[in-house]
């Protein structure tokens, strides 16, 4: 937004947020099944990209036994419908915490194609836990990192192309498990103290982190 309202790039600086680590991070074992499993968690709404996600879901070409769960608390009632009417997608109102660690160890990829996002903190969430994500440029996805630590960005609202990245992605992380791994390294050095000495550090004209 203020690169758009014309800021000196140079004079805008990001500090990603960072994350308490959860007690069930080792507790989570990483899911063996051959089977392509998504994962989807935040409020059924429009602007988390819901509607695209499962339309994409819909026309994707998609392994065999292939599922999408989304967990909700409260889902607009004509995206309910809507996902009601699409194979292979299951529909969890609400879940407690070790049963949401459990869905994203299950998980190959945690995706949330949002239109806008202050911030995103359950991408982090999901990295923490080893799964990968799949969001838009229009969350903190691409000042977290990069496809090496299982981030993977699609453009917003382009139904397409989250057709494709399901796709390729829906063949390449199930036989790349190793990915996870990458994916919690890169989550669990995202703490909220590394946040507030990058805070610091920034403010006080220092590159510097720890």
């Amino acid at each position: 937004s203020l690169l758009s309202q014309g800021l000196d790039p140079e004079k805008c600086k990001v500090v990603p947020y960072g994350i308490d680590l959860p007690a069930t991070i080792e507790m989570a074992e990483p899911t063996t099944s051959p089977n392509f499993r998504a994962l989807f968690v935040g409020s059924g709404v429009q602007r988390k990209g819901l509607h695209h996600l499962l339309l994409a879901w819909k026309s994707a070409t998609l392994p065999p036994g292939a599922r999408l769960t989304l967990v909700c608390r409260n889902i607009d009632e004509p995206l309910a419908n809507l996902a009601r009417s699409i194979g292979g997608v299951d529909f969890i109102p609400g879940i407690s915490a070790m049963g949401l660690s459990r869905l994203y160890a299950s998980s190959h990829l945690f995706v949330m194609p949002s239109l806008v996002e202050g911030f995103g903190q359950v991408f982090l969430e999901a990295l923490v836990q080893g799964c990968p994500v799949l969001g838009t440029p229009n969350t903190c996805l691409p000042d977290l990192g990069g496809e090496e630590s299982g981030i993977f960005v699609t453009p917003a609202g382009e139904i397409d192309a989250l057709v494709e990245k399901l796709e390729s992605l829906s063949r390449f992380l199930p036989e790349n498990p190793g990915i996870r791994k990458s994916a919690r390294a890169l989550a669990t050095e995202r703490t909220w103290p590394r946040f507030r000495h990058c805070l610091i550090a920034t403010l006080n004209g220092s590159t510097s982190t720890p």
